[in-house]
This record gives structure tokens, sequence and C-alpha cells, in this order.
């Protein structure tokens, strides 16, 4: 499924997500599909006609992504509502109090 066509029908698709998501979860393995690739070369800088000068870039399922998202937000929700990181680390955590990856 095409990522417009998810964030177009959310509100009608969000059901049927939440039973495949909450059903991998269960069964702990992740649908065959949502494995799959698509690899593309990105081009760096150099002579296009060297290989070594591209680097691969992977597209994989949007399903996938959204689930990693919720379950990465639900994590570190947990986290830090029961202070299990310490106050120094605060790069890519959400909470008060400042600070960023680059002061970390």
């Amino acid at each position: 499924m095409h990522r417009r066509f998810l964030k177009e029908c959310a509100a009608e698709l969000a059901k049927q997500l939440y039973m495949v998501f909450r059903k991998s979860l269960q069964e702990e393995r992740i649908p065959s599909p949502w494995k799959l690739a698509s690899v593309t070369p990105i081009f760096k800088k150099g002579s296009h006609m060297d290989p070594s000068k591209y680097c691969p870039f992977s597209l994989t399922s949007v399903r996938c992504k959204i689930m990693e998202n919720l379950i990465r937000d639900a994590l570190m929700k947990h986290m830090v509502e029961n202070d299990f990181l310490s106050d120094c680390q605060h790069g890519c955590v959400k909470r008060g109090g400042g600070g960023s990856c680059t002061t970390q």
C-alpha cells in the first residue's frame, strides 16, 4: 500500500491495521511481505562510473514502519515515565528540560 493511501484512509483503515499489528505481536512474527525491501543505489559524489560512489537506499513496508514507530513511542514513554533513563541521557528523548543530540 502506498503511504499516501494509508494517510488519506487512516480513519477507515485504523481498526484493520490494529488487528494486523496485534496479531503480529501475539504470534511474535512479522508478515513476510513486510520484510521485503526495494534497494536503490543513491549517488554520493565523484565519478558516476565508479560503483563505490553509490550507497544502497532501502525502501521498506510503510505498514511495518508504522508498527515500529508505535512500539518505539510506547517503549520510550514507558522508560521516561518509569525513570529508567538517566538525567544525562537526553539525545533523541522527548521530555522536559531541553537537551538534544548535540548537547548529549
